[in-house]
């Protein structure tokens, strides 16, 4: 029979006299019932007691065979006893004979207290492990001086150091795995002499430069690390052991790694004006350089109780965590935007993200709105101001493009401003739609060697032999970086060079548009020149003293000189004459616009400066297409890149061949102004100033009313037929301009549309000012006209002239001038500028000459029309009286009911004494007008016309000046405009009372035996005897 070993051991309540008991969760008073415990122990249960009084606790080793007696069940304890049961402590003597060990395992123990342990001097093996112990106070083991394993595994423990071990000299084993930490401090493990193995694996721990101190003390000591002991950060030592790292391999380099780095909240917030938010931001704490810090918009943030924000102080939590609050108690629309927390230690920063959008209480949205690129095709939503919409990029699960890394993304962003205006979106993580263009990216991502460069190079090669099928700009990009990524491999494989010189050749039969932009994006053409320029030195070498590589595009030569015995270099080069122009991005010029009419020769050196030059490098140049005014220019790299005149003279010129002189070396061609030029980079349908539209809309409003009101009320207003039909069409010519210029000159994308806008705007132009001629030429001759002499008999008035030649004058003219123009060459009528309208050249001869003759003509009716008002004919006709000058044959408008009357209406609204048949004698051609004077009429007519000219010359400026001139000449168009629109609607509308009744043809004359001053009531009209008509509640106040 096993004898069985009795140990006897006290429980009790703390007194003053004991020593501080530890703190065990649980430990004793929560079973009434006997319960089977592993072999060699047995615990028996606590009895009920009153406070204070001892309670005996069993710790019987028991054979591992046979049966545990049954006890009675215990009374359940007070709860004034069950409230103690984590602080408990343990006192007494323990004698063990055989095996003595103490089993604590998964239990609630919360920590151990100084001197838990004490008297437990036999103890040989303690189990602690699968508690809750946070805290392990310095001197908790002391007692345990025989004490060889120590298991505090799956505890919470984050603090350990060399006080916590110490009074266990003997111990050999330790297991701290599965606890909180991430690192030990140096010399934890010194209070261990006998220390042999040591298990501290955990799921945060990190093995960097705070650890490289363990292998050496390891080695010295004899100490063995677990083979369980692996480590869990950083990412590139996951999972290895740490007992088989070298010490070069801790160190603390790269991007910092946090175990733990929280933010709450971590999704997007959307709050009200007066809400308020809490954050809370933890993370792991790697020393006394770990503290936490806020950013709002990339802003620190600093605690302002006035402001809402209140900030507390950092806390640091078992040694493994640090934890930060930031709260806004009182919300404002400030608080929008990114709230950041950011970890900073001695090796990085490490920072976490919240969006935060603060509505008000009108929130605005932005429109749904659909945008096309070359990410694909995207159908943004009705949004609300300050958030950020996502949507899906298009996949292609299909294709056969293989990428490097796996997708760029799956999402594109864009953010609707607190306007409620779109911001530009963000769509980078989206893969290309074009086939080519996906392939060229593949390219760039590849990595490049010696090995690979040549195969990749001929790759690529194919490719662009199809570079005129090229529709995005990042394929010239792509090629142009891929083509400086093989420059550093020239010199150890020769045939790259003849490789790349092909590429670049190819490149250049890219529509011109697409190389502009992508020299404006990337600077993808200066950097296929530069790289072209540096062939030479990278492939020549003492073993190869002359290249030649010839392409379609491209010729290329370089030698091999000594510096101290060049003299001079001549290089002549053929071309053939299928080769297309390189291209290039246009010089402008004021008032030009320039491109490259030639090829392009490039002069250089490598390995030496040649600055200075004694003579200049004289170049002659075959023109490969026909243009104006040539000017010498070379590429400059600076800056964004392109033609300067700087340095060169044009020498000589002639139709086909251009010779020049340059001060420097680099790439010299000859520009001509040429019919057809790029676009540039954000001005191809790009919109007029905001001002334009509201102004433009006010013009038409007015002019469109007085169209309507002379229609509608053509009978009672008392003008002639021709003076009708020219201040219609004035009206109707003056609106088509300023409409198509508003609403067409920018829209270059389209070229039909284009070109109908410029043909629109070229006949409206010219119409208007012809209209305005016509109207000066009838008014100048109203002004000089005579009346014939009297003849014996009935006079026969000729028949009227016909308004037919006044169309013929005012709109044939500008109909055939559109006419040849298109017809010579369409294309007259778009140019790739930024605006819709004639190129320079033709516009020369078929607007600004005609027009200058128009105005000419114009401007010298003014002015014998001025003068003949101040002469003394003007004083002769404004003593007598006045007099209605028709066409022959003509009737004044409005004078229908009149003529069995008499009288007619003359230019000031008196009556015309012609006898009692009423007869009209022939009156000159003038406008007829019975309401204003001569005078009057041409000053409104000079008004409206130098108003015209105003805005026509601005909203040219408008389009064709940039930045501020372009701002100033679009707010002086708008105040031409509205001055226009509402001089011709005060003038021909609200100032004419017989405008204003259409129900009453008679408004401002009264009748021959009408009362004095035009006042016509029922007594009046009795006594004129019907002279004067019923007008209801209207009186006329027009002097006879």
């Amino acid at each position: 029979m096993t004898p069985t070993h009795r140990v006897t051991a006290r429980l009790q309540g703390s007194d003053s006299q004991s020593p501080p008991p530890p703190v065990f969760a649980g430990a004793s008073g929560t079973s009434d019932v006997w319960a089977p415990s592993p072999p060699g122990l047995v615990r028996a249960p606590s009895t009920s007691g009153s406070p204070g009084q001892t309670r005996p606790l069993l710790l019987c080793p028991v054979p591992a065979r046979g049966p545990v007696p049954a006890a009675p069940p215990a009374p359940r304890p007070a709860p004034q006893q069950q409230s103690r049961a984590g602080e408990l402590g343990l006192r007494g003597s323990l004698k063990l004979w055989k095996e003595p060990s103490g089993l604590l395992s998964n239990n609630k123990i919360t920590g151990l207290r100084n001197g838990s342990f004490l008297g437990l001097s036999l103890l040989e093996k303690l189990d602690l492990r699968s508690n809750v112990i946070s805290t392990v106070q310095p001197g908790a083991f002391l007692g345990l001086g025989e004490l060889k394993r120590l298991d505090l595994s799956n505890n919470r423990i984050g603090c350990l150091t060399s006080e916590t071990f110490r009074g266990l000299p003997r111990l050999l084993r330790l297991n701290i795995s599965g606890n909180i930490f991430s690192s030990l401090q140096p010399g934890v493990f010194d209070e261990l002499p006998a220390l042999k193995v040591v298990d501290f694996g955990t799921e945060f721990l990190t093995c960097d430069c705070h650890l490289r101190w363990l292998l050496p003390w390891a080695r010295n000591h004899s100490l063995q690390l677990s083979e369980h002991t692996l480590c869990a950060y950083p990412g590139v030592l996951h999972a290895q052991a740490l007992g088989g790292l070298q010490e070069a391999q801790l160190r603390c380099e790269g991007a910092l790694e946090l175990h733990t780095h929280h933010l709450i909240p971590s999704l997007r917030q959307v709050v009200f004006q007066g809400d308020r938010l809490p954050f809370q931001c933890s993370a792991s704490y790697l020393g006394d350089d770990t503290h936490i810090d806020w950013y709002h918009n990339r802003a620190p943030v600093e605690g302002d109780e006035q402001a809402g924000i209140l900030l507390a102080k950092s806390l640091i939590h078992d040694c493994s965590f640090i934890t930060s609050e930031l709260t806004l108690s009182h919300i404002g629309v400030w608080a929008s935007g990114e709230w950041e927390c950011s970890v900073s230690t001695v090796q990085g920063n490490a920072s976490k993200k919240v969006e935060i959008v603060v509505l008000e209480t009108s929130a605005s949205y932005c429109p749904a709105e659909r945008v096309a690129n070359n990410r694909g095709d995207f159908r943004w939503p009705r949004t609300l101001a300050g958030i950020t919409a996502y949507q899906s990029c298009l996949q292609y699960p299909f294709t056969s493009v293989p990428l490097s890394g796996g997708a760029p993304g799956t999402r594109a962003s864009r953010r609707c401003d607190r306007a409620g205006r779109w911001e530009p979106g963000d769509y980078s993580h989206c893969l290309y739609t074009n086939d080519i263009t996906r392939v060229l990216y593949t390219f760039v991502l590849m990595p490049i060697n010696a090995s690979n460069a040549l195969t990749l190079a001929h790759q690529l090669r194919v490719y662009t032999a199809e570079a005129a099928s090229f529709s995005d700009m990042m394929d010239v990009v792509y090629v142009a970086q891929m083509i400086q990524k093989f420059l550093g491999y020239v010199d150890q494989i020769k045939e790259l060079a003849e490789v790349m010189v092909d590429m670049a050749s190819n490149l250049m039969l890219v529509d011109e548009h697409l190389l502009w932009l992508a020299q404006r994006e990337d600077k993808a053409c200066s950097g296929i020149v530069g790289a072209l320029e540096r062939i030479g030195g990278a492939a020549l070498s003492p073993h190869a003293q002359h290249i030649s590589v010839n392409s379609r595009n491209v010729a290329l030569e370089a030698y091999l000189i000594k510096p101290h015995s060049y003299v001079g270099l001549t290089c002549t080069a053929f071309q053939r004459r299928e080769v297309a122009a390189p291209g290039a991005r246009p010089a402008a010029g004021p008032g030009k616009r320039r491109g490259v009419a030639s090829p392009v020769i490039s002069a250089g050196t490598s390995g030496c400066g040649a600055g200075n030059l004694t003579e200049p490098v004289a170049v002659s140049l075959r023109h490969w297409a026909e243009g104006a005014e040539p000017v010498a220019a070379w590429w400059s790299q600076e800056g964004p890149g392109g033609w300067s005149s700087e340095g060169c003279q044009l020498r000589s010129s002639q139709p086909n061949v251009s010779s020049l002189h340059c001060q420097h070396l680099g790439n010299v061609a000859v520009l001509m102004e040429l019919s057809a030029f790029p676009r540039e980079v954000g001005d191809a349908g790009a919109g007029l100033h905001p001002v334009v539209y509201p102004c433009t809309a006010l013009l038409l409003l007015c002019l469109f009313t007085t169209i309507i009101t002379y229609i509608l009320n053509h009978s009672s207003i008392h003008v002639s037929q021709k003076g009708w039909h020219m201040l219609l069409n004035l009206c109707f010519h003056m609106a088509m301009t300023s409409a198509v210029f508003a609403g067409g000159i920018t829209l270059t994308n389209y070229q039909m549309v284009c070109q109908a806008v410029g043909i629109t705007l070229h006949y409206s132009s010219l119409s208007t000012l012809l209209w305005m001629g016509v109207k000066a030429r009838v008014l100048h001759k109203e002004l000089t006209w005579k009346a014939p002499p009297p003849q014996e008999g009935d006079a026969v008035p000729p028949a009227p002239r016909p308004m037919l030649r006044f169309y013929l004058i005012a709109g044939g003219i500008p109909l055939i001038i559109c006419g040849i123009t298109a017809a010579v060459n369409i294309h007259n009528y778009q140019d790739h500028s930024p605006y819709c309208w004639l190129v320079w050249r033709p516009s020369l001869g078929a607007f600004y000459i005609p027009v200058a003759l128009i105005l000419l003509i114009t401007w010298i009716y003014f002015l014998c029309a001025g003068l003949h008002l101040r002469g003394p004919l003007a004083r002769s006709s404004k003593a007598g009286n006045s007099r209605v000058s028709l066409e022959p044959g003509e009737e004044l408008r409005g004078s229908s009911r009149l003529r069995s009357g008499g009288p007619l209406l003359s230019d000031s609204g008196s009556l015309l004494a012609t006898g009692s048949s009423g007869a009209v004698p022939p009156g000159p051609p003038e406008d007829g007008d019975s309401l204003y004077s001569p005078g009057v009429q041409l000053g409104a007519l000079v008004t409206t016309h130098f108003l015209y000219l105003a805005m026509w010359a601005c909203g040219a400026l408008a389009v064709s000046q940039r930045w501020l001139p372009r701002v100033v000449c679009s707010c002086l168009y708008g105040v031409a405009a509205s001055a226009l629109g509402l001089f011709v609607f005060t003038h021909h509308c609200a100032r004419r009372r017989d405008s204003k009744r259409r129900s009453y043809p008679l408004h401002s004359a009264s009748l021959n035996g009408g009362p004095k001053g035009g006042r016509c009531d029922d007594a009046s009209a009795e006594a004129a005897g019907g002279g004067c008509m019923r007008t209801g509640l209207w009186k006329s106040e027009t002097t006879v």
